[in-house]
């Protein structure tokens, strides 16, 4: 890992202090491209992450919130998303050293999202459109446009969408599976301004 800043003796607060902290907590930095590669760079340093780990299933069709802790529009999310019909499968449930099995029903998914301004389930109209119960959220533009991606893909449609909410920023999952299902996940979100 890499310093955000490094500190000089006598400095208000105990420089080795800081530092310490700094090499010890998880940070990102911005990139250094130093070919031209990119045109626009992410302006903002650091990252947050989130675990979540539902305690009861995730209902089919209902949105459900991962993480109130920060505003998370804007941002690119990457991780990890696992998904299970019973709970016996979760971390310290009876049966929680399956999710290291090839053979047992778990699904699992890598996941990279932006997350945009939100997301909404209709792009048509310029205000309403919340995603609520039977309304999914939509990645589409129109009017307006909507930010959904897709945590998990179980085929034929059936998928989870990770998005945030466009008036508070929460981080939220919406199961369009057709089956209520556990998740874990871990999921790591940088603020991305060009």
């Amino acid at each position: 890992m890499n310093r955000l800043s490094t500190y000089a003796i006598l400095s208000e607060i105990a420089s080795a202090t800081l530092n310490l902290l700094q090499d010890l907590v998880h940070g990102t930095t911005e990139a250094d491209t130093g070919t031209g590669g990119y045109t626009n760079e992410w302006t903002e340093i650091g990252s947050h992450a989130v675990h979540f780990q539902s305690a009861v299933a995730l209902p089919d069709g209902e949105p459900v919130t991962l993480d109130t802790s920060r505003d998370w529009r804007k941002n690119v999310i990457t991780g990890w998303f696992r998904a299970t019909a019973t709970g016996a499968h979760r971390i310290d449930a009876a049966s929680d050293y399956l999710l290291n099995s090839l053979t047992a029903s778990v699904s699992n998914a890598s996941v990279w999202v932006y997350t945009g301004s939100g997301a909404y389930n209709d792009v048509s109209v310029g205000s309403g459109g919340d995603v609520a119960v039977g309304d999914p959220p939509v990645n589409a533009t129109s009017v307006r446009t909507s930010y959904a991606g897709v945590a998990l893909d179980e085929g034929s449609g059936a998928v989870v969408w990770l998005y945030a909410d466009p008036s508070n920023g929460y981080l939220k999952a919406y199961n369009a599976t057709g089956t209520a299902l556990y998740c874990l996940c871990g999921l790591t979100g940088a603020r991305a301004v060009a």
